[in-house]
């Protein structure tokens, strides 16, 4: 191949790569002859339709990128070294307030855009390489339709900026041609320096890649290690609140286990002086007159009661010991009722006149004393089932029945001694005999006609 040849083709091959690496992406030469006859368009935009334009506080993204790519191309020699300072892919940040300003010079915008020096950006390769990349590829692409379906204005400017680019391209043609006559040795190191330019290019976006893989992977091990420790925090929590909650059961069971040995100790108490008292009434003599306690279970009224003499009574009638041996003893007595129906009747009096006065004292108190409830929950639980009786159930079976009851302990054969009295008022009173045997249980007794 002869000398000519080589240089005719590595002339091609250069021309061939400057033009690749100034191409502006518009839409041929149709679309920048349409472009060249805005000139006209440009010298009659007016002050009002600039400030329309700057008054915009959120502009359609299209303007906004005609706007800023305006102000680079007026801007070149300012913003020349912070383009080149940029890294690979890197995107130059331009201020809205900036761009407002350079509308808002109205006297020296219109000039600076009729007086642009094309040189500017001919000498400043990079930033026509800029330009190409940010404004004129991808999907952000600015296109003379686009702009025109944003602002008017805008697509007026839009193409001012691409006549104005065209001659750039046209003036770096220009300068190839005139630099071919060089020979091929020029040719040669300019491909060799292309070549150079090629692999720093590589190498800088291999390691811009590299960094941003590193980058990726420390913010996910960052992500994986907060994950880790909330995990962490909240396994510690739920520990922390699970070994609280039983210590607080293990506190309250300890507290439940107090109270109830409290109350057995209470309880014994009570029944020990009941047993003294018992003894003690058992030692007087059946002629002398006799002063007792009410009986088990629960000790209300406390007040003394006389008690006289000795009956003479038939052997008293069993009950069965089910827990409701007291009932069975008064219904007995009392004839034509049930110990289930006397229970009842009992409970609901109980619940319904809390504040009746028994031996002085309200009968919610004489509750409270003997079982810790009120008497809602008394009634609740005397009401059914075969809870045991005591004092309170024969004061209140008197207030219901309007009768008096009296409570013996037997003495010798055949002989009961009187050990309380539950006596109630009235014309037609009558008397229910039970007797006490001890250890919580009653039977019903009957003196002899």
């Amino acid at each position: 191949m002869s000398s000519e040849g080589s240089d005719l083709d590595s002339l091609s091959t250069r021309r061939l790569r400057r033009e690749t690496r100034f191409q502006i992406n518009c839409s041929g030469r149709q679309e920048m002859s349409s472009a060249r006859q805005g000139w006209k368009k440009l010298r009659a935009l007016t002050r009002t339709e600039l400030e329309e334009l700057r008054h915009f506080r959120q502009p359609p993204p299209s303007v906004r990128l005609c706007l800023e790519l305006i102000y680079i191309t007026l801007h070149v020699e300012r913003l020349r070294p912070r383009i080149e300072a940029l890294g690979v892919g890197a995107r130059l940040r331009i201020d809205w307030e900036d761009v407002q300003q350079m509308l808002a010079r109205f006297q020296t915008f219109f000039p600076a855009l009729m007086n642009f020096d094309t040189d500017s950006l001919v000498t400043a390769p990079v930033v026509h390489a800029y330009i190409t990349r940010v404004y004129f590829e991808g999907a952000e692409a600015l296109t003379v339709e686009k702009v025109q379906r944003s602002s008017h204005v805008c697509a007026v400017l839009f193409r001012w900026c691409l006549s104005s680019l065209q001659k750039v391209k046209e003036a770096v043609e220009d300068t190839i041609e005139q630099g071919g006559s060089s020979g091929s040795t020029h040719d040669e190191e300019a491909q060799r320096r292309a070549a150079e330019e090629a692999r720093v290019l590589r190498e800088a976006e291999a390691e811009a890649k590299k960094l941003e893989e590193e980058r990726r992977s420390r913010a996910e091990s960052e992500l994986q290690a907060k994950h880790d420790a909330d995990r962490l925090a909240k396994k510690g929590a739920e520990e922390k609140a699970k070994q609280e909650a039983e210590r607080k059961a293990k506190r309250d069971a300890q507290e439940q286990a107090r109270r109830q040995a409290e109350e057995m100790a209470r309880r014994e108490a009570e029944a020990k002086a009941r047993r003294e008292e018992e003894e003690k009434a058992k030692s007087d003599g059946e002629s002398e007159e006799q002063v007792v306690t009410v009986p088990p279970p629960g000790t209300p009224p406390r007040k003394k009661i006389p008690t006289t003499g000795a009956l003479q009574a038939l052997p008293p009638k069993l009950e069965p010991g089910d827990g409701s041996c007291l009932f069975h003893s008064l219904s007995y007595g009392l004839k034509g009722t049930t110990a289930t129906i006397l229970r009842k009747e009992v409970a609901d009096y109980v619940e319904s006149h809390p504040e009746m006065a028994i031996a002085g004292t309200p009968i919610k108190d004489w509750v409270l004393w003997d079982s810790g409830l009120d008497v809602r929950a008394y009634a609740a639980r005397m009401g059914t089932g075969n809870h045991w009786g005591g004092a309170i159930e024969i004061a209140v079976c008197g207030l219901v029945k309007g009768v008096s009851v009296h409570v013996y302990e037997k003495a010798q054969a055949g002989t009961f001694t009187r050990i309380s009295s539950f006596d109630h008022g009235g014309k037609s009173q009558r008397n229910i005999n039970v007797v006490y045997g001890g250890r919580v249980h009653y039977d019903a007794l009957e003196a002899p006609r």
